[in-house]
This record gives structure tokens, C-alpha cells and sequence, in this order.
């Protein structure tokens, strides 16, 4: 920038280039924080129907309406839907007829 005999211009690229880098942490660490938190629903969501179906492979009806509890996690049969529940957390996961 010496060519164009302007003064002060190491303050103004500068500030330029610290505002691109605050734009770019504004914009994108709120975005990957919320991507990881729905890639943590959606593990949550497959490890509970991987669950629900081996038990549904391995276990007949009557042991399913009495209810199982396999390691963490607890089934349930209703009349119309089948519930799956992992201790120690709230959600719960169920699918109807």
C-alpha cells in the first residue's frame, strides 16, 4: 500500500480483516453448535429404534405387553402403540399401529 501513499492503512486492513474473522465466528460457531446438538437427537433417536427393533425380532408379544427392560432401556406394548424409554434420560420414542 506504499504506492498509493495513503496513511494509516495498516489500521484500516486490519480492522477490516478482525471484523471478517468476528463475522465468520458469529455466523458459523451458533450453526456447527446447533448441527451437533441435532446429530446428538438423531444418534439418540436410531440407537432407540435399533433397540426397539432387535426386541421386536427377539421377544413374542405376550413378554413385550408384560414390558422388558433390556441393559438401559425399557419397552412397553400397549393396544395401539410400542414404547421405548432410556433410563436416566426423559425422552421417550413411540410408534403406533
Amino acid at each position: 500500500m506504499n504506492k498509493f501513499n495513503m496513511k494509516g492503512s495498516l489500521f484500516v486492513d486490519s480492522l477490516l480483516s478482525f471484523s471478517m474473522i468476528t463475522f465468520i465466528c458469529v455466523l458459523f460457531i451458533p450453526m456447527i453448535l446447533q448441527l451437533k446438538s441435532n446429530i446428538q437427537i438423531k444418534t439418540n433417536e436410531i440407537e432407540l429404534s435399533r433397540v426397539l427393533l432387535n426386541s421386536l425380532h427377539h421377544y413374542n408379544k405376550k413378554e413385550l405387553k408384560t414390558g422388558i427392560t433390556i441393559d438401559r432401556y425399557k419397552l412397553k406394548l400397549d393396544n395401539n402403540k410400542i414404547c421405548i424409554t432410556k433410563k436416566g434420560e426423559k425422552y421417550e420414542k413411540c410408534f403406533f399401529k
